[in-house]
């Protein structure tokens, strides 16, 4: 259920299941996690413990399904939406203030380079040469502002199209239960979950578009 999501918090390394001849009253097969460092290295480089793959993939599953039936959480996510659509529109807004001003010093540019070319005087041509060279400089700095804005909207658009996903995945978890196929259950969580670090005694479940604090620890005889 956690390939390619659950990592090892000893060396950071993908944990892989390890699979056992030991079949369960479920009928699945006994499996566990394993450090990819430690079995390549043969325990040289790390030796983080196992964790049991079978009860680790129920537990956080299980946690999965209470978050998506706990509608405070639901609602902060819907509140992160709405927070990242008004920045958006502010940003717009900013991003269109920006393009005015840019229109409005390209022409102060405009007019100052025709003056220097229809201008003999040397005098004049180092005043308007020095005033150029501020105007020019000025619109460095406008440009410079407007692709600090479009890297900004970016990120946020890219924070509204997750936090969409993770609404989304959180919700459609209700038509799951724990006999649901395993690849279809790890298609499901994945839009929902960040990853899951093992530490040897707690399995920690981050969620997507959540920050490095914000997670859920669950330990339950998970070590092997």
């Amino acid at each position: 259920l956690l390939s390619g999501i659950i990592r090892c918090g000893q060396c950071g390394a993908y944990m892989r299941p390890k699979m056992f001849a030991r079949v369960l009253e479920n009928g699945d097969r006994s499996f566990s996690y394993l450090c990819e460092t430690k079995d390549r290295s043969h325990k040289q480089q790390c030796d983080m413990c196992n964790a049991d793959g079978n009860l680790l993939d129920k537990m956080v599953f299980d946690e999965l399904m209470k978050l998506s039936r706990r509608h405070k959480e639901l609602e902060s996510f819907h509140q992160k939406l709405r927070d990242n659509y008004t920045k958006n529109e502010t940003t717009d807004d900013a991003m269109a203030r920006q393009d005015k001003f840019i229109a409005t010093k390209q022409k102060e540019i405009d007019k100052l380079v025709k003056a220097l070319k229809n201008n003999d005087n040397q005098r004049t041509i180092t005043l308007l040469s020095n005033e150029l060279e501020k105007l020019a400089a000025e619109m460095d700095d406008l440009i410079a502002k407007q692709n600090e804005l479009k890297a900004s909207k970016g990120e946020s658009d890219l924070h509204i199209e997750d936090e969409k996903s993770i609404i989304k995945g959180l919700k459609n978890l209700y038509k799951y239960t724990a006999s649901t196929p395993k690849q279809q259950l790890s298609k499901a969580i994945k839009p929902v979950l960040n990853c899951v670090i093992w530490d040897g005694e707690f399995a920690h479940i981050y969620l997507a578009g959540t920050s490095p604090e914000e997670k859920i620890s669950v330990c339950k005889q998970i070590k092997e």
